[in-house]
């Protein structure tokens, strides 16, 4: 499997610059409720579960540096099974891959204004054979996937902010590798290294959930990805160090 053409390696000013666009956002949670904490205390904007038997819609977006040929855009619509279950599909690129997926999101415990939340993502990325959109180098990546299973612990504040940090688990596979693990074949010399069956991170990561009005939110979240103790290299070819995702989601 050609993986390691997935992505091109992440710049540590990229990195830099990401970090501290999310970090200017939450500086600005401090200054939101002064200005609008009376009316949105009426809100109860939840990107998670858009309530029993309703729809939401979310827009998401990253940024990866100017060497990442653009668009990075993920939409998404999630179907509130309850008011403790929703379920969502996902699709879009990535920039160099096309994705298409599934979201599961569950309220384990809730106390008041807090709540413990489990979010499960599943990510197939298909196979690319020479360009794709924007970017004009031809490549050939062959079929793989991504697993991320996320634990949160989230505060909802007075003016309807959510502040939220967690952990969890992240786990990538090459289609055929796991193919041949599972049959048992051989994969030639040459490909064994990329044809790695699975790969397992540890993940860190935080968000804040800011409602623009009574269906609009804007959640940005940065995760921060590990290889057991050790924070993943930039060059590592599924998997970014830091990610910042900023999504839009909004309530039908």
């Amino acid at each position: 499997m050609k993986a390691r053409q997935n992505q091109l390696p992440a710049h540590t000013v990229s990195e830099k610059v990401a970090l501290i666009l999310f970090l200017s956002i939450l500086l600005l949670v401090s200054f939101f409720q002064d200005s609008k904490g009376q009316a949105l205390d009426r809100l109860r904007n939840d990107p998670y579960f858009p309530a029993r038997h309703k729809f939401s819609a979310g827009f998401i977006t990253t940024y990866r540096g100017s060497s990442i040929p653009a668009p990075v855009m993920i939409g998404e619509v999630t179907y509130g099974i309850n008011n403790r279950l929703s379920l969502g599909v996902v699709g879009g690129t990535t920039g160099t891959l096309s994705l298409v997926g599934m979201r599961l999101a569950a309220r384990l415990y809730q106390r008041e204004n807090f709540r413990l939340l489990y979010r499960m993502t599943m990510i197939y990325y298909p196979e690319r054979k020479g360009t794709f959109l924007f970017d004009k180098t031809s490549k050939h990546v062959m079929p793989w996937m991504l697993s991320m299973g996320l634990l949160d612990a989230e505060w909802r504040m007075k003016n309807g902010v959510r502040l939220s940090v967690g952990m969890g688990l992240l786990e990538t596979h090459c289609i055929d590798g796991m193919m041949d693990l599972v049959l048992g074949r051989k994969p030639e010399a040459e490909e064994a290294e990329d044809e790695l069956p699975f790969e397992l991170f540890n993940t860190l990561q935080t968000s804040v959930s800011i409602p623009l009005s009574k269906k609009l939110t804007l959640r940005p979240e940065a995760i921060v990805i590990f290889q057991g103790t050790q924070l993943v290299t930039g060059d590592h070819h599924k998997v970014n160090p830091l990610n910042i995702y900023l999504n839009l989601v909004y309530t039908f």
